[in-house]
């Protein structure tokens, strides 16, 4: 490369140059490049990132202040900074000047508070002379006293990570930031009501530790996505929601007051204890889903001692008519396979747009109407493409599971696709035993020669000729243990257990073909020529 006499890297223009090194933002990197000449050194002024990794100083340097200083050089060197991001160790007292010397390009702003050495009450302070953040993501901070940080007017994103939080810290925080577009708050941990009122918000994650109570008030009118998890009681209001999760993993979920969800695609329910009413109250609202997950472990009424209510599935699906895609887990299962679930059925019932459905059973009790339930689902479903059922542990019950596993494979509807399966050989097959027994089977081991069987330089010339020299090159190569195998000998090929694992698992011996999910599939004559260089004549 040649440009005005020069040649090399010299040739380079600087507007290249320094778009290149715009790239880099780990300041190791940058340090490193501004070794190498004068020229690159002077491209540090106009990087718009900057990240200071864990291991970005050592322990002593953190220490005795020399992390703080070279955070210092580096902040007051780029005069374009955009976004900085701080993970190492740092002092709380030297952030503020950081800020403010920046403060007028500063966009984006991260920083891992658990790295900091001397936090206090109002740490965090600070963050409000940065006044034209549009992204502020905080891992480790403490939100019990509100931060006095001003209105931020251009905050856009906040994200606060694994923080003690105080309900009306955190209403006085985002009320701080009215124009937030996305929220999260992850790891948190609260008890008492956290409240959110922003107008402008689309996308929100909230994610509550602990097994206490606590209560979500959210009005967004523009919220499209919203995932929480650890709230007992939650009221919606005023959203345009098309994709919901809800979670709790530790207590009980009493309430949830979603009102109309007109948009919604996706919603997910997942806890071990929910109040049925709290089910029944979302699912009623969801009317127009197309992509279901229920994962409640538990859902029934304790002052009643009734572990699964009775749901209709006639009403059940009547109530969803555009539901494409369909995962139901343990107790929202045995409630669709109750003793009066398939009451209304008959032959008008129809299930319009199910096109896939996942359902899990964790115990063979009622295995009668179970099996009713999954014949009802194929035989109503017009559409109905995959069907996965998976059978959980099942403890202290291994021969029925097997049992009602035998009657799931064997049960063939009208309209599904027969399976090529012999009971008696389904009894001695890999996949049976690992999946439906709990066999662990090994690991695979190759038959390999243990010895070389190299080809003598005369052979070479009719081998070639003869078309046969590939296949003889396979066989000389060395398989055996690699601590036999001469040095000037390489293997021509190694075996793939996982592959082959997967091809024995998926073989039929009836029929002499592999069941892959496109279909049956065997190895013909041109593809062992076509792998192996054989010729086909003859």
């Amino acid at each position: 490369m040649e440009w005005g006499g020069e040649t090399g890297m010299n040739a380079v223009p600087d507007g290249v140059v320094q778009h290149i090194l715009s790239m880099l933002s780990n300041v190791r990197d940058v340090a490193a490049c501004a070794c190498v000449c004068r020229r690159w050194r002077d491209c540090v002024p106009y990087l718009p990132a900057l990240f200071f990794p864990r291991n970005a100083f050592d322990a002593a340097a953190a220490a005795r202040g020399a992390a703080d200083d070279a955070i210092g050089r580096m902040v007051a060197s780029v005069a374009r900074l955009r976004e900085l991001v701080i993970y190492c160790p740092f002092s709380m007292a030297r952030l503020p000047a950081w800020l403010g010397a920046r403060s007028a390009t500063l966009r984006v702003l991260e920083l891992r508070m658990d790295a900091a050495a001397d936090k206090a009450d109002g740490h965090l302070d600070c963050i409000g002379l940065a006044a034209n953040l549009e992204e502020l993501r905080l891992w480790g901070v403490s939100l019990t006293a509100a931060p006095a940080w001003g209105r931020m007017e251009r905050l856009r994103v906040l994200e606060v990570v694994g923080a003690p939080l105080r309900d009306s810290a955190v209403r006085d925080a985002i009320a701080a930031c009215p124009n937030l577009t996305d929220l999260s708050m992850l790891g948190c941990d609260c008890s008492g009501t956290v409240a959110v009122d922003l107008h402008l918000l689309e996308r929100c994650r909230l994610d509550i530790l602990g097994a206490g109570n606590c209560s979500l008030l959210l009005t967004a009118p523009r919220l499209e996505s919203l995932e929480v998890q650890g709230f007992t009681w939650i009221t919606l209001r005023g959203h345009s929601l098309r994709r919901l999760s809800i979670a709790k993993s530790t207590g009980r979920v009493h309430k949830v007051d979603t009102g109309r969800l007109p948009d919604l695609d996706h919603l997910s329910l997942r806890g071990v204890q929910w109040n049925w009413a709290a089910v029944s109250s979302v699912l009623q609202c969801a009317s127009e889903v197309k992509h279901l997950v229920m994962k409640i472990e538990f859902c029934g009424d304790l002052d009643a001692l009734q572990p699964f209510p009775e749901v209709d599935l006639v009403d059940f699906f009547n109530s969803h008519p555009k539901l494409s895609k369909f995962e139901i887990h343990g107790a929202m299962f045995a409630a669709m396979c109750q003793k009066n679930s398939l009451k209304n059925l008959d032959s008008r019932f129809i299930i319009p747009c199910l096109e896939e459905v996942l359902i899990t059973v964790r115990s063979p009790l009622n295995a009668e109407q179970k099996l009713n339930t999954l014949e009802s689902l194929v035989k109503y479903s017009a559409k109905l493409q995959t069907m996965v059922i998976r059978i959980s542990q099942m403890k202290n019950c291994h021969e029925a599971a097997d049992d009602f596993f035998e009657e799931i494979c064997m049960a063939n509807e009208e309209g599904a696709t027969p399976e090529l399966l012999d009971a008696l050989v389904d009894k001695r097959h890999r996949s049976y035993m690992s999946a439906v027994r709990g066999i662990s089977l090994g690991t695979f081991r190759a038959r390999v020669p243990m010895s070389t069987m190299p080809i003598h330089r005369r052979w070479v010339p009719r081998l070639r000729a003869s078309g046969l020299l590939p296949i003889a090159r396979l066989v000389e190569g060395d398989m055996a243990d690699p601590a036999r195998r001469p040095r000037d000998r390489a293997p021509w090929f190694q075996f793939d257990m996982s592959l082959l694992a997967a091809l024995l698992d998926r073989w039929r011996p009836e029929t002499h073909t592999f069941h892959l999910p496109v279909g049956e599939t065997t190895p013909t004559l041109q593809d062992v020529a076509m792998l192996l260089g054989l010729p086909c004549a003859g």
